[in-house]
């Protein structure tokens, strides 16, 4: 699933000590993060013209570049600095960006265990197989499971081998991909195995 963050962020910068100071906000409202920005704008003008020289005039300012109109992309950059002073070569810049982000699904598998579907999904990736297929496959895991499916925490999936006997021992010597094996770890954190033979 994907959603909008908005970020402000708050950078300063002193060359007289050589400090650089920043911050970030997160916002979900775009009309919060918004006024915030507005907020931190409207601070970070004050802060540079908020100095006065020894006769009570102000030290000279400038804004360096004004976007604050917002972009395509929903972002906007603005700067201000100050370039004599107590604090000489004071320079703000107050950011705001949109990004998109994924969010994961997130499910607390030891409560609830799996769902058909998240099984089927499984077996289509491992096998590179239609979703028709991995239905038929994960419905018969469903019906021969040892536990119900809220139980099963997790699946391994594998394919099958072929195997010989060759003085007593048996030796491995290729893939069998018409039988799956689904390894799954049930709530308790015990392994079982089950073979779909095609």
């Amino acid at each position: 699933m994907k959603t909008k963050i908005f970020i402000v962020t708050w950078t300063s910068y002193t060359e007289s000590d050589n400090y650089l100071y920043q911050t970030d906000r997160v916002f979900t409202d775009e009309q919060e993060a918004k006024a915030f920005y507005e907020g931190e704008m409207n601070a970070a003008l004050d802060d540079v013209r908020g100095e006065w020289d020894e006769e009570g005039g102000e030290y000279p300012w400038t804004e360096q570049e004004d976007f604050s109109d917002f972009n395509a992309d929903g972002n906007s950059s603005y700067k201000v600095s100050r370039e004599v002073g107590t604090e000489d070569g004071y320079q703000i810049e107050v950011k705001f960006e949109t990004k998109e982000i994924d969010i994961p699904f997130v499910t607390d598998r030891t409560k609830y265990g799996m769902t058909l579907k998240e099984i089927r999904d499984e077996i289509a990736a491992f096998k590179d197989c239609s979703f028709t297929e991995a239905t038929k496959k994960a419905e018969t895991f469903r019906q021969n499971c040892c536990v119900p499916l809220t139980w099963v925490v997790s699946i391994r999936l594998s394919f099958g081998k072929y195997s010989r006997t060759e003085n007593g021992e048996v030796v491995y010597y290729g893939e069998n991909r018409d039988t799956l094996h689904i390894e799954y770890t049930d709530r308790e954190g015990d392994c079982h195995q089950f073979s779909i033979i095609e």
